[in-house]
């Protein structure tokens, strides 16, 4: 696949075209279209900024990205995605 190819790709995909048809458009397997977009996607992930607080993060080359800025952020986002968790268990039982 071409770098013409990899951004006109991204360009139909944000116009909101899907897999197939910008397979279809750029004479690509669907399924070339679908691992691109994703593997795309996760280099987007990887943002430097802390998944609690927003902060900037310091990224260092070469190695997995952080996605906390410290061991406290860390800890505060999880237990408050488990408390989350403990509700929707709670309502899911309710019912």
């Amino acid at each position: 696949m071409t770098e013409a190819q990899k951004q006109e790709i991204l360009t139909l995909k944000s116009k909101g075209n899907s897999y197939r048809r910008i397979a279809v458009l750029l004479s690509l397997p669907e399924n070339t279209v679908k691992s691109f977009l994703r593997r795309e996607h996760k280099q987007s992930d990887k943002s430097g900024i802390c998944r609690n607080c927003n902060k900037k993060l310091e990224l260092i080359p070469k190695h997995r990205a952080k996605t906390f800025c410290s061991d406290n952020c860390r800890i505060t986002y999880w237990r408050k995605m488990k408390k989350g968790r403990d509700i929707n268990e709670n309502i899911s039982r309710a019912i």
